[in-house]
Order: structure tokens, then sequence, then C-alpha cells
């Protein structure tokens, strides 16, 4: 005797397994054995490329293939997708990496500069508070940016920021 923990899974063709599927899915997949169509089994993802980068995607579809000819029927959820916009979120994550690096690299050279004292002659010390409070930098770096553009805080902030 088997107990529940030992039983041995057994193999269900397709056209066995529909409890699982509604009265009308069961009625159109006995329609198209009857037109000739055998299931193909293994297919994973089968996917339609429409124009613009527009994608259909249909994940685990059951595909019916014409015996005599190379016509398939694929039954399943289709879903669009956008190769423009998975593109354009592959960049903007690239972009972020990116970012994050130059971040860790502008860190390692404000600790440097910081260590140097910056001349703040010529410098309207308001005009460095709000450097640094708009573009989120430390005081040199403020004021290497402040003299790099001739004291025009709006490139300045701009320089920063960007």
């Amino acid at each position: 005797m088997m107990s529940a923990d030992n039983t041995v899974p057994q193999q269900v063709s397709q056209s066995e397994d529909l409890s699982h599927l509604n009265k009308t899915e069961k009625k159109a997949r006995k329609a198209l054995e009857k037109l000739g169509m055998s299931p193909v089994s293994g297919i994973t993802r089968v996917v339609f490329r429409r124009p613009k980068g527009m994608m259909l995607a249909v994940t685990e579809p059951q595909v019916f293939k014409n015996i005599e000819g190379n016509t398939y029927i694929i039954l399943g959820e289709a879903k669009v997708e956008d190769l423009n916009q998975q593109a354009q979120l592959a960049a903007q994550e690239r972009l972020r990496q990116a970012e994050g690096q130059n971040l860790v690299n502008d860190a390692a050279q404000d600790s440097a500069t910081e260590d140097e004292e910056q001349d703040e002659s010529g410098i309207d010390s308001k005009d460095i508070e709000l450097v640094m409070q708009q573009a989120s930098v430390s005081r040199a770096k403020a004021i290497k940016a402040l003299r790099a553009n001739n004291l025009d805080m709006v490139n300045t902030i701009m320089d920063l920021t960007t």
C-alpha cells in the first residue's frame, strides 16, 4: 500500500486534462481536433511582432497544428508589449547605474577637494549657500563651480544638477 506522500504522478494527455477549462473552451478544443488539428507540446511563449515596435506575447500558450499543413492555432492570453518602452526603461536603468558610478567618483573627488580650502574672495557667501542648497553639493564644490561659470548662479546650478 502506498501512502499519500508516495504517490506517483501520472502523465495525462492534453485532451484528457480538460477539467480546468470551461464548457466553451472544451467545445472549441474538440472542434479543433475534428478539423485535424493536433496539440503541440513544449512551447512556452509565442510572440507576434506588430508594426512600430509593438508585440503581442502569449505566455504558456496551448498550440494546435494542422497535420496536413503549416497552420497553427494559438490559445492563451495575449499581452501587448512595447519594444520602444522596454528599450527606454533599459536605457533609464543604465543611466541610473552610470549616475550611481558618477556619484561615487564625485564623492571621491569632493573629499579630495574639500581638504583644500577654497578661496571665497569675490564671491558672496549667500550665493555660495544658495548653490550648495539648490545643487546639494559641498561648499568647496559650489565655490569651484561658481568660479568656473564666472559667478553665474543659474549656469552653476544647472551644471551641478545635470
